[in-house]
């Protein structure tokens, strides 16, 4: 029984830190699309067609958006697998991170502070697009 609990405690340890592996994948895309996207505002954001900016946007909010849920979907994941933990264990999950965890369950907190980056970036396509010096 005690080998069985400690090998059920060392798949889902290993797990969370798979998923904050692949988690932290994601938010490297993310931030490489968003620093692309800002590159091609600033250096040629007002030299674009209206086609050009079009599907410009249109695949970097297409990007984002896919890139967003994927590390706010991994976040709760995560937090689902470290709450699992401390059912298994309680002893394995430190107090803190205990009562913290009812705050991971809303998707819609990480949704809203990545998206963050790609409005500010949306905003400084247009701040560059329309600006008066051309």
């Amino acid at each position: 029984m005690e080998t069985e609990l400690f090998l059920k405690r060392m798949e889902l340890t290993q797990t969370i830190l798979a998923t904050g592996d692949l988690q932290a994948s994601h938010i490297a895309i993310y931030l490489t699309i968003l620093f692309a996207y800002i590159s091609v505002a600033y250096i040629a954001g007002n030299k674009l067609s209206r086609l050009q900016l079009g599907v410009t946007t249109f695949i970097f909010g297409a990007a984002s958006v896919r890139e967003v849920f994927s590390i706010a979907t991994m976040a709760l994941t995560i937090a689902d697998l470290v709450n699992e933990l401390g059912v298994l264990d309680p002893a394995s999950v430190s107090k803190n991170t205990w009562e913290a965890a009812p705050l991971l369950y809303s998707i819609w907190w990480p949704i809203g502070i990545w998206s963050t980056g790609a409005i500010a970036a949306l905003l400084f396509m247009l701040s560059v697009r329309y600006s008066k010096k051309r």
